[in-house]
């Protein structure tokens, strides 16, 4: 360390082995691929980076190829990617999206400005009926936010805990 301590003065846990729960034969898909973030949460949990990451701006997917160099990066929009073209046959183990809900929800801040980027989140149906993922994970801005009919925005009940 800097003041010429012992690196485990702070008496941190030793790194686990980890395992990894996703068949030998799958692969993980991440859709709106931004700087990272959730590829990195994946690369946590299952002990590997995800294989597919797609993201329709030059400049966030190539923070994310830096990040993640290991992954096959495609700059395309979501809606044009042919999921069974990209995934080529392979078993898809976790589908995971992160589509952007700066316009329809308080991402920004203050009340919804657009409902013009709703549907992307429905670009996760897609890839879920073309391709079978096992594992569905769907990243939002509000975690108790969700949109209800006609895209009203619905507050879920919190779980005791």
């Amino acid at each position: 360390m800097a003041d010429g301590g012992n690196q485990n003065s702070f008496r941190f846990p030793a790194p686990s082995t980890q395992q990894c729960y996703l068949r030998p034969d799958e692969i993980i898909v991440d859709l709106f691929a931004g700087g990272g973030g959730a590829s990195e949460a994946l690369r946590e949990a299952l002990g590997r980076d995800p294989d597919i990451c797609i993201n329709h701006d030059a400049t966030a997917i190539g923070m994310h190829a830096a990040n993640h160099p290991f992954a096959r990066h495609l700059k395309s929009d979501v809606w044009h990617a042919d999921p069974r073209r990209e995934v080529a046959g392979k078993a898809v183990g976790w589908l995971h999206a992160s589509p952007d809900c700066t316009h329809f929800s308080q991402a920004k801040g203050g009340q919804p400005r657009s409902s013009e980027s709703r549907s992307l989140s429905w670009v996760v149906c897609k890839w879920a009926g073309m391709v079978k993922p096992r594992l569905i994970s769907l990243g939002a801005r509000h975690p108790s936010a969700v949109l209800g009919a006609a895209g009203r925005q619905t507050l879920l009940p919190r779980r005791a805990a």
